[in-house]
């Protein structure tokens, strides 16, 4: 009787030593993901405070090159009531090309006939007058007051005809701010592109990179014997090492000099979106 009792015993100890043990493994193992969470979260933060260093740069950039940002505003000789203005524009008189903003339609076929223009017929919603427009000082305009009709030609006059065409204001461009806010949207696009090139790659592919990565930071540029002293392996591996690299889309770059040494560079968008610890803790994600 009581060594059943003694057995039963014993049953119960072991069963609870295996459930204590079954839930030290949950424990680590929840300990384990909390660590990598917060892990995310600090590359993530890291990740997005160089973003957001990069976007400073556009917007540094940007006010370089268009200035203080300025309201453009067009003014006309009389007031317009519509949207849409109607300029009279005489194809064989044009002094030069149109801007792109100012789409202009194929010239119109000429004819033999003399017409005069006198006997031109003005479309009835344009106003002021032909004549009058003379007076505008309209920088369309080559100042030829016409020419007279009554003089004999060898040749036939062109044909001038009246055309309109109707100018269309252009949209507003984007402002910085929503340029930023676009590459902010895409960030998580970004570190899924590095993270899945990265992941591609061997440990001894991944060293010959960050061996790159870190001797262009020290002399501005690396080459094949630097690289191949530092992790005593032959030029020929390094070389070998540097094309697979390329195959799968990393980009390093390639500078000949004197056309005899050859320079290894990170392309610099790479290095201005993510550092090297950057991308190291996004391949091990």
């Amino acid at each position: 009787m009581k060594n059943d009792d003694n057995s039963k015993l014993r049953g119960a100890f072991q069963k609870v030593k295996e459930d204590y043990v079954e839930l030290k493994k949950e424990v680590e193992s929840i300990k384990a993901i909390r660590s990598e969470i917060d892990s995310l979260k600090s590359l993530n933060l890291q990740f997005k405070n160089e973003i957001i260093h990069l976007c400073d740069i556009l917007i540094d950039l940007s006010k370089k090159v268009n200035g203080p940002e300025t309201r453009e505003t067009i003014s006309f000789p009389h007031p317009p009531q519509i949207p849409s203005i109607q300029i009279p524009l005489y194809f064989n008189q044009m002094p030069y090309n149109l801007p792109s903003v100012f789409p202009l339609a194929s010239p119109i076929p000429q004819t033999n006939q003399q017409t005069n223009p006198t006997d031109v017929q003005h479309p009835q919603h344009i106003n002021p007058p032909l004549n009058d427009l003379k007076s505008l000082n309209n920088p369309l305009s080559i100042g030829n007051r016409g020419v007279p009709t009554d003089r004999q030609t060898d040749r036939p006059t062109d044909q001038q005809v009246l055309v309109t065409k109707e100018v269309t204001l252009p949209l507003n461009p984007p402002t910085p701010f929503e340029s930023v806010s676009n590459i902010l949207d895409n960030l998580d696009g970004i570190k899924k592109e590095i993270r899945l090139k990265f992941k591609r790659l061997t440990e001894q592919e991944t060293l010959v990179f960050s061996t790159i990565y870190q001797l262009e930071e020290e002399k501005g540029y690396t080459d094949y014997k630097e690289i191949s002293d530092k992790l005593s392996l032959t030029e020929s591996s390094i070389r070998d090492y540097v094309g697979r690299l390329l195959k799968k889309g990393i980009p390093i770059e390639k500078n000949k000099i004197n056309n005899k040494i050859i320079h290894l560079t990170i392309a610099p968008p790479l290095k201005k979106i993510a550092s090297l610890s950057t991308i190291i803790q996004l391949k091990d994600l």
